[in-house]
């Protein structure tokens, strides 16, 4: 009788971790998608509340600064598509994922996020922003890391600016370059409650996976 006890507890725990296991796995999605004239293919595990995707161009004074942009947000938020300098911002409005880079991949660069320079240069810059008083940051970490061979520079903080009501943004950037093209990738939420947001796009961002594919552009 005590045998058969044992084994129906161990039967419980077994399906109690079946169960939990399968709703830790279920909480995100392998998604898959093409950049621009499919140069690259890009793979990563998105949170599965992201399920609003859109494209557009966002276009600047100059060809150099042109920018396509992927994002995957929340149906409930405001659609937003930022464009040159308009910027519309709404209070308690984000929670998103964007990928950024230049369009028809156009502008290069010979920056290195495998150099510690690099790292140290966007550290400084976004603190300079707060000493001008441009903005206010908190929690500022910036550092390097490699994900499926390719080196990342990841800055993570909370941002606060005045005239977006005064609700802090919580920001989780990588940035990496490949081929010499920059691309970037931004969680960011701006909510009343972005409690485990940074530790749900920390996996994200360590599940990114870039492979060429177009091999003569």
């Amino acid at each position: 009788m005590k045998h058969k006890t044992i084994l129906f507890l161990i039967s419980i725990l077994a399906i109690t971790c079946l169960f939990g296991c399968k709703n830790e796995k279920n909480d995100t999605l392998e998604t898959v998608f093409f950049t621009q004239d499919s140069l690259y293919k890009i793979t990563f595990d998105k949170p599965l509340e992201l399920d609003t995707f859109y494209v557009w161009e966002d276009i600047d004074d100059n060809s150099a600064s042109h920018e396509y942009k992927y994002r995957f947000s929340k149906k409930s938020y405001p659609s937003q598509r930022e464009t040159g300098f308009l910027w519309t911002s709404f209070a308690d409005s984000t929670y998103r994922f964007t990928i950024i880079h230049n369009r028809n991949f156009y502008w290069k660069t010979l920056r290195d996020y495998n150099n510690d320079s690099s790292i140290l240069q966007l550290k400084n810059r976004l603190e300079y922003r707060t000493i001008i008083g441009e903005i206010t940051i908190d929690s500022l970490e910036v550092k390097k890391i490699v994900i499926n061979n390719q080196a990342y520079a990841i800055s993570k903080y909370k941002q606060n600016e005045n005239y977006k009501n005064g609700y802090w943004t919580y920001y989780l950037v990588a940035y990496t370059v490949i081929d010499s093209n920059f691309i970037s990738f931004t969680a960011d939420c701006r909510s009343k409650n972005c409690d485990g947001f940074f530790d749900r796009f920390e996996k994200t961002i360590k599940s990114i996976k870039i492979e060429r594919l177009n091999k003569t552009k």
